[in-house]
């Protein structure tokens, strides 16, 4: 246990002023040292406040950059239903020449493209595909086969080529 102080020294207070040399007796019973009071207050919340608001509010913005990126994709995906929708057979080259183009523009990339629209003109000339709704689930199919197939290397790189 520590001795206690000398009253000739002064006690250093953290919230209060230092307290003026006392002249006590060393004769005297010495009394119980003061307690120095210390208070720890949680006066730097703005920090975490800041950084909890700065953080949600890059989130919020990565996903608005996520979902706009995604809106041209969405997009000519909606003019791709749309064509297929009201597609004749009579004009089955027109449409799988814009087919061809809007899957371009949607990033599924020249290979991948290819792929895709020469499957559906190879059942269309077989006979296996008649309508533009069977030609959409036709289409639907083959995209997910692509994205799906097990054991197969996906390459992303030809996505985006």
């Amino acid at each position: 246990m520590a001795s206690p102080l000398p009253s000739s020294l002064h006690r250093l207070s953290l919230l209060s002023k230092p307290s003026p040399p006392q002249n006590h007796n060393l004769l005297v019973t010495p009394t119980r040292p003061e307690i120095s009071r210390f208070e720890c207050r949680a006066g730097q919340t703005w920090f975490f406040t800041g950084l909890g608001r700065l953080i949600k509010e890059k989130a919020k913005s990565d996903v608005e950059k996520l979902s706009s990126g995604f809106s041209k994709t969405r997009d000519n995906l909606a003019v791709i239903d749309e064509l297929l929708l009201y597609c004749y057979l009579a004009d089955t080259d027109r449409v799988l020449d814009e087919l061809e183009e809007a899957l371009l523009v949607s990033d599924f990339g020249p290979k991948i493209t290819i792929k895709i629209v020469e499957s559906l003109r190879e059942d269309i000339v077989a006979g296996k595909l008649k309508s533009g709704s069977e030609i959409k689930e036709a289409l639907k199919k083959s995209v997910l086969d692509l994205l799906t197939t097990k054991g197969a290397k996906l390459n992303f790189m030809a996505f985006l080529v």
